[in-house]
């Protein structure tokens, strides 16, 4: 995983909470600071699955937390890989 599909994973659920807990575009949109074309743009995208995240972080009740905690796991994976293929050429 990378930091543009943790940002991806990130947009994906405040746009979900967002929209959830005002019911409307225009509330929603203005309380995440952007315009409510835009936002509606990438909720569409976000629904249709054009995002590149389809994984199970997709899930609607995920939460910010999480997909740092996968990300921050995935990183200390690669790093030990990393480590261990340094290791065997030597």
């Amino acid at each position: 995983m990378n930091l543009h599909r943790l940002v991806e994973q990130l947009e994906i659920s405040y746009i979900r909470r967002a929209y959830s807990r005002y019911g409307n575009v225009r509330d929603a949109a203005r309380s995440l600071g952007m315009d409510a074309s835009t936002f509606v743009r990438k909720r569409k995208k976000i629904e249709q699955g054009g995002n590149s995240c389809k994984n199970a972080m997709m899930r609607k009740n995920a939460t910010p937390l999480d997909f740092v905690q996968k990300f921050l796991t995935n990183s200390q994976k690669s790093k030990r890989n990393q480590t261990e293929k340094r290791n065997k050429i030597f």
